[in-house]
């Protein structure tokens, strides 16, 4: 039979004897055994299938450990490396030391732990290598879980900033801001969330630009879906020639820039503060009284026991309210501290080189102070005034030149500054200001609202693309503004009246206008926010660790809410199957 069969007269006798030839018989026996073997799940398949599953099991249950104690020490900002990866040995780090105390109550890590010491196991997964695959893992959950609301969004904004850590590598922290609305209205609420850190080779406008342009490709966001860029007043970010927000206007001119409200501010009493010699001076003498206070614990005591409320407070470099807040305390207690300096500079028992030189630097301190000008300053820097210039002629009298070349001065940068550097911001009102209060449109003429509604169609406009149509916002926003109840009042409070009305679908032209107007960033305080993180995570002791572990430790942290309803469960079981199939069997 093993050429077939031809001879079909005589089919019923040539099965017949074929029924009886031994390899026939033979086959048959193994095929019936088979049978019984599939039935039985007693097949080399199946055996190896079950120890395959055994594998998994046994993996899953120890990744899912790890991977909530990785959860766990990124939450809670905690270094997991020691200065040895050693299993029980000092100094091997919080990693290997939570690993050892859940072995003490946990069997499954008990037994673990045991293989490893007994050397049946070299696969551990304990090790560095490991911990970054986790916290890789576990970050691009959260990140994918981030981005998949800001796609479904669709309109977004960035807000960008740098720093350099300690490894001296600039760091460019991505943010996130979009209109978070769930399908079935349950949430609708304005998100920021962090993306990551991107390390910067270049600190140009352009380097910086073409960087975020390349992250946003491998985050599948368009580009064309950019509605708001947000950075500080770097001159590399906000540059109107070659700074980021101009290389990105040039891709996409309806990625709207705005400029960090606090930082503008912040710049504009910068400005104030440095504007001449005499307002130089006096803020100099500022940190002097900071710095000679809180030199010693001694000198720190005696202004204790004098001023009873308020000490003096530093300069800050970066924040511009420093200057106001460090006046609070001298202000209101000059006279205080002005004893507390007469006091040092009055303590005979203060010997020696160091005793003279504090004693001497006190009377300095507490002689500046007393001056006119000084308390005039003081005054100045808390009360505001108008005054009408004085003839642009040489000032004799002490006390007029003083109002002119301080006082007028100061007032003369802040007023200018402030109308410079909020220029852009009064551009956004122009186009989006009306939408702040949708109440009051429905009591305005139909072409005062229409005027309104043209300006931000330009806004919204990008050669023949446009995100709304103005004559159709103006007929809606009518429509909404006499169904809104008094306490209706902000844009996200209209928004979520849209919404939980069902008229989405109705109202399309003002849901995009107000999901813009939204995502439109305010301040660029998350970025700076970011910094915090990554001085607890790259520290003086751990500043070598990789790129991606950084961002992924960034982001426990950061993300801290998402990163607690993560499902690491399914996490762990694509672990354990890709793990599992490397084993021989």
């Amino acid at each position: 039979m093993h050429y077939g069969l031809r001879d079909w007269k005589n089919l019923s006798s040539l099965l017949s004897s074929h029924e009886k030839v031994p390899d026939h018989l033979d086959n048959v026996g193994k095929w019936k055994e088979l049978e019984q073997r599939l039935k039985k799940h007693k097949t080399i398949d199946d055996e190896t299938w079950c120890a395959r599953e055994r594998v998994e099991n046994y993996w899953q249950q120890i990744l899912e450990r790890l991977i909530a104690l990785v959860r766990v020490l990124g939450v809670q900002n905690l270094s997991f490396r020691g200065t040895n990866e050693k299993l029980c040995s000092a100094g091997n780090g919080n990693f290997l030391k939570f690993v050892e105390l859940m072995a003490l109550f946990d069997p499954v890590m008990s037994e673990h732990l045991q293989k490893i010491r007994n050397e049946e196991t070299h696969v551990h997964y304990l090790g560095k290598n490991f911990q970054n695959e986790l916290i890789d893992i576990l970050a691009n959950a959260i990140k994918e879980k981030i981005l998949r609301n800001a796609r479904a969004a669709k309109y977004f904004s960035i807000i960008l900033d740098s720093t350099p850590d300690v490894s001296h590598v600039e760091q460019m922290p991505v943010i996130i801001r979009f209109v978070q609305v769930d399908e079935d209205n349950a949430v609708i609420a304005v998100r920021e969330h962090f993306l990551g850190y991107v390390p910067l080779q270049e600190t140009t406008g352009a380097f910086m630009a073409e960087t975020i342009l390349e992250e946003f490709k491998k985050m599948d966001l368009f580009i064309d879906n950019l509605r708001g860029q947000g950075y500080d007043n770097g001159i590399n970010m906000k540059g109107k020639h070659s700074g980021v927000q101009k290389k990105i206007l040039q891709r996409n001119p309806r990625a709207l820039f705005v400029p960090c409200s606090a930082h503008t501010l912040n710049l504009v009493v910068n400005d104030a503060a440095s504007c001449c010699l005499e307002a130089t001076i006096f803020f100099g003498l500022i940190q002097k009284l900071y710095v000679f206070f809180s030199a010693s614990t001694h000198r720190w005591d005696v202004l204790k026991r004098r001023v009873q409320s308020l000490t003096v407070k530093p300069l800050s470099e970066t924040r511009g309210e420093s200057q106001i807040d460090a006046l609070k305390p001298i202000r209101y207690q000059i006279g205080d501290i002005y004893d507390a300096l007469t006091e040092m500079a009055t303590n005979f028992t203060l010997l020696g080189s160091s005793g003279n030189s504090t004693r001497a630097e006190a009377k300095a301190l507490a002689n500046g102070i007393a001056t006119f000008k000084f308390l005039v300053s003081l005054i100045v820097w808390k009360k505001k005034r108008q005054f009408d210039y004085e003839e642009d002629t040489p000032v004799q009298n002490a006390k007029v030149n003083f109002k002119v070349n301080f006082y007028l001065a100061v007032l003369d940068v802040a007023i200018n500054s402030g109308l410079e550097r909020f220029q852009q911001l009064q551009q956004m009102k122009s186009a989006f200001g009306f939408l702040y209060d949708v109440k009051p449109l429905n009591g305005i003429t139909n072409t005062q609202l229409m005027e309104h509604c043209t300006k931000l169609e330009t806004a919204l406009r990008d050669g023949g693309n446009k995100d709304i149509d103005a004559t159709d916002l103006c007929h809606e926003l009518q429509s909404v503004a006499r169904r809104l109840q008094p306490d209706t009042v902000t844009p996200l409070d209209v928004l979520k009246f849209i919404c939980e009305q069902g008229l989405v679908q109705s109202v399309p032209n003002t849901f995009v206008a107000l999901c813009i107007l939204l995502n439109l960033p305010v301040t660029v305080a998350s970025g700076e926010r970011s910094f915090s993180e990554l001085k607890l995570i790259r520290t003086y002791l751990v500043s070598t660790m990789t790129e991606e572990r950084l961002a992924g430790l960034a982001m426990f942290s950061i993300e801290n809410e998402i990163t607690q309803k993560v499902d690491l469960k399914n996490l762990v079981a694509d672990f354990a199957k890709k793990k599992a199939r490397k084993a021989h069997f």
